[in-house]
């Protein structure tokens, strides 16, 4: 029986995602892959994380 195996990595800014295959032998094949960004432009971040990110001690 072949399975398929999809893996997902949501971080700050990007997503990617990976898709297989996995057959009856143990075989693992990669069939599609792929990133998307939530920015066209410059990034607003700063180091250490966004605005909404950090935190302040008084």
């Amino acid at each position: 029986m072949m399975r398929y195996i999809a893996g997902i990595d949501i971080g700050n800014s990007s997503t990617e995602v990976a898709l297989a295959t996995l057959n009856e032998a143990g075989a693992l094949t990669i069939t599609h892959s792929g990133a998307a960004t939530a920015f066209a432009g410059p990034y607003p971040q700063r180091a250490g994380g966004n605005d909404r990110d950090q935190r302040h001690v008084a």
